[in-house]
């Protein structure tokens, strides 16, 4: 006589079958598309409710949607999002560029008339270079 079922005993799996079984659901019932604002919004709440430590100068440029020098690649990735280039370079991994398409900025004095793209530039993990490309 058995006493405890196996079927359970990976979370892994467990986790894995959740998600393909969510998937089906999904896709049977037509994928809801989650607008890229309210995308930013969740990543912001989330963000902030684990960091209450954020300079508020920070904090204000976060709310409003832009990036500032300084910031970490975290706090550029709540208000951006994922890019769709992102490469490291360097024996110790401290240089990284990003790439994004020109209307993820929402700052005008960054933006230039024509630009289709702009790159960040991290060092150490924080953002010095913004510019366009």
């Amino acid at each position: 006589m058995r006493t405890a079922s196996r079927r359970h005993a990976n979370p892994l799996f467990s986790a894995t079958i959740g998600f393909l079984a969510a998937g089906a659901i999904l896709g049977l019932a037509g994928c809801v598309s989650v607008p890229p604002r309210d995308r930013a919004a969740a990543r912001e709440a989330a963000y902030f409710a684990t960091r209450p430590e954020v300079p508020p100068s920070v904090a204000t440029a976060i709310h409003e949607g832009h990036i500032v020098l300084g910031m970490t690649r975290e706090q550029v990735w709540v208000v951006l999002g994922d890019p769709v280039y992102k490469r490291v370079f360097g024996r110790a991994r401290a240089t990284e560029i990003w790439l994004f398409p020109a209307h993820r900025l929402h700052q005008d004095q960054l933006r230039a008339h024509g630009m289709s793209s702009f790159r960040l530039t991290f060092r150490a993990g924080r953002l010095v270079v913004i510019e366009p490309v």
